[in-house]
């Protein structure tokens, strides 16, 4: 027991448990019931898990930072120091060092939170968009079990509703931190059959291709501030359509058009586990009503992770008024420190997971939840027991067993050299961001060169040796269907000789039948005779000879009208081959009577005889024409020449007139107007 121990009274027990327990240092309840984590106000935490580079990046990262919590835990046992109990605010010593713990600690903990989210989200850069849309999307899908979830999901909707007799459009509103996640949501909907719009940023490859009729449309009001609003989709499409944007700008900028009733969204995904759900933008869109029940809100959870421990440690609430000098006292520093210690001695767990087993366990609760998505008359969630894994969180634990859990690396080295495996140069204690990047950096680098290494040693020689094995068993695979051939042969030949030889039996079996029942016929006549024998007198038998005289006249007589009928028979076949060949001679000369009387019936049906009437009327119109053309030529010719007349008639009246204008007698100028003779 160290002096503060005893100095606080606390019973000895006491200094086996971590200092962040629940009723000494947060000051507040740190974990969560299961109504909290799955609430009923549609606030649903999905688990998931980290894929294999997630979990190797985050155990690099706790390897790089370690020192700073095997510091703070080496500095609780030396609590007994006189010189700890003296420190005052004023030692600038004292207070840069915590300074550093506090940047160093903060640190580890934002890029657990990122690496758990998205591995691509720890460059500092930009990534091009060439590359995300270059990349397949199974590649995209291993770098994140927040993205291969959200996948299955959206796969599974977009089945749902292929299948389904809804013709609404099911609008999702996907929220990330930033944009870099945007991004990365982007990369893998490309190619799928929805619509989708970042409100955020412009789209990393546009298609041309509008919203169907519930696209949000962007206003500018007097007061300059951005509205997206969702109209209410039409019928005759039942595509989902995402709308993708950031938590920032969904908190200022997003001011739902609740009165006109058009901007209801079906589901809210968000990878930004730390969104205020409580929040009058969220609460003023999940109010709309959506078939009878608030807008369910999904959040994915990597489960032994960081993120995981954050959902069963509550976070303290921060308390702009008292603001304590040392950073490192502050009750959101201790929050960090308790989760990052938690994380570490669970993390072992992470790579106990596989991806795989955990989707097919969950395959039927998956199918459930899809379900419930687009059906709102569904009311129970299903169950992916995610309280399980919280229950099996250690959160009381010993700096022994602390400090134990941090010195074994968990990262599984991939080449090997001497049979033994290597271990990684993690370096000294990092002391600033830019050494934290550069170690991270020169680690993954060494991680790069292993799977090289890897690939190349499964190439040269595990490969080759798999290939000479896979070629000898080839063979001995060829040999062994040969024998089975030959075999399969020889099997046959005999099924053939045994059908034979049953086919032979059988027909015997129907001989000997045959014979035994001819044998039991000529039995039973012989009986009969036998007996009719014994029986018989000289009197019968005189009958009976009298009779067979009787027969054989008979006999006789229809022999002889036998000849007589076949003499005659011969006589009518001699007669009807001789008709036959003349009927044939006939026959063939009726046919060729009938071919040429079908030759004349086409001739004078044919289109020649047909078109014998338009033939003649057509010459006698050309006749006709030129008999009229004719007769308009010599009326030309005959007006011509009473035209000459009359102007020469009308010419000798004028000078006639002309000669006698200077006379007075009234009677000799006068001249008559009646018309003048031919």
């Amino acid at each position: 027991m160290n002096l503060l121990d005893m100095l606080a009274g606390d019973p000895p027990q006491a200094i086996y448990k971590t200092e962040e327990s629940p009723t000494t240092v947060l000051g507040v309840s740190e974990t969560k019931t299961n109504n909290e984590t799955e609430s009923n106000d549609g606030v649903h935490y999905l688990p998931t898990v980290l894929t294999p580079m997630q979990r190797d990046i985050c155990e690099i990262i706790v390897q790089i930072m370690r020192h700073h919590l095997t510091n703070g835990v080496e500095s609780r046992r030396n609590r007994a120091s006189i010189n700890s109990l003296l420190e005052t605010a004023e030692s600038s010593e004292g207070i840069a060092s915590s300074s550093d713990s506090y940047d160093m600690i903060k640190l580890l903990f934002d890029q657990l939170c990122i690496a758990s989210r998205h591995p691509s989200l720890l460059v500092d850069h930009l990534m091009p968009k060439k590359l995300l849309l270059s990349e397949t999307n199974q590649r995209l899908l291993n770098l994140s079990g927040n993205l291969k979830l959200f996948n299955e999901i959206i796969d599974g909707i977009i089945d749902t509703l292929r299948y389904s007799s809804k013709t609404e459009v099911f609008n999702i509103l996907v929220i990330a931190e930033n944009v870099k996640e945007l991004e990365l949501v982007e990369g893998i909907i490309i190619g799928k059959q929805l619509y989708y719009k970042n409100l955020s940023s412009g789209k990393m490859y546009e298609d041309n291709r509008g919203m169907p009729s519930s696209e949000q449309t962007e206003e500018e009001p007097k007061s300059k501030k951005r509205r997206f609003i969702s109209r209410e989709p039409q019928t005759g499409s039942a595509a989902p359509c995402l709308y993708l944007t950031t938590t920032q700008q969904f908190y200022n900028h997003y001011t739902p058009a609740s009165l006109s009733g058009n901007s209801a969204f079906n589901l809210i995904f968000s990878f930004d586990q730390t969104i205020d759900c409580d929040s009058p933008s969220i609460e003023v869109l999940r109010n709309v009503d959506n078939n009878g029940r608030k807008t369910p809100i999904l959040i994915p959870v990597p489960v032994m992770s960081i993120l995981h421990v954050l959902t069963q440690i509550a976070k303290p609430a921060g308390n702009l008024g008292n603001i304590p000098i040392d950073r490192s006292s502050s009750p959101a520093h201790k929050w960090r420190i308790r989760a990052l210690n938690v994380y570490a001695v669970n993390r072992f767990n992470l790579f106990e997971q596989s991806v795989t087993g955990f989707y097919r366990k969950h395959h039927q609760s998956m199918i459930d939840l899809y379900n419930w998505i687009t059906d709102p008359t569904v009311e129970n969630f299903p169950d992916f027991g995610i309280q399980e894994f919280s229950n099996s969180l250690n959160l009381n634990f010993t700096d022994e067993k602390l400090m134990k859990k941090l010195r074994v690396d968990y990262l599984e080295t991939l080449a090997i050299s001497d049979g033994e495996m290597r271990t990684y140069n993690y370096g000294e204690e990092v002391r600033s961001y830019k050494n934290f990047k550069y170690t991270l950096s020169v680690i993954l680098n060494e991680r790069i060169g292993e799977l090289e290494a890897t690939q190349k040693s499964l190439s040269n020689e595990q490969l080759t040796t798999f290939r000479n094995d896979e070629s000898k068993r080839q063979l001995e695979i060829d040999r062994d269907e040969d024998l089975i051939a030959a075999g399969y042969r020889e099997m046959k030949a005999l099924i053939d000789k045994a059908n034979i030889a049953e086919r032979l039996s059988a027909r015997v079996d129907a001989d000997i039948a045959k014979v035994r029942q001819k044998n039991e016929d000529l039995k039973s006549k012989k009986r009969y005779l036998e007996d009719n024998v014994k029986s018989a007198t000289e009197e019968i038998v005189a009958n009976q000879k009298a009779n067979i005289a009787e027969l054989e006249k008979e006999l006789n007589n229809v022999a002889v009208e036998l000849e007589k009928l076949n003499g005659e028979s011969e006589e009518t076949r001699f007669k009807y081959q001789e008709s036959s060949a003349t009927a044939a001679k006939l026959s063939g000369e009726l046919s060729e009577l009938q071919e040429k009387n079908i030759k004349l019936q086409q001739k004078v049906t044919g289109p020649g005889a047909r078109l014998l009437p338009t033939l003649f009327k057509d010459d006698s119109l050309h006749k006709i024409e030129a008999e009229c053309y004719r007769i308009e030529q010599e009326s030309k010719v005959i007006e011509e020449m009473f035209a000459q007349k009359l102007d020469t008639v009308i010419k000798e009246r004028n000078g006639i007139l002309d000669s006698s204008g200077g006379s007075s007698s009234r009677q000799v100028n006068r001249i008559s107007r009646s018309a003048t003779p031919m």
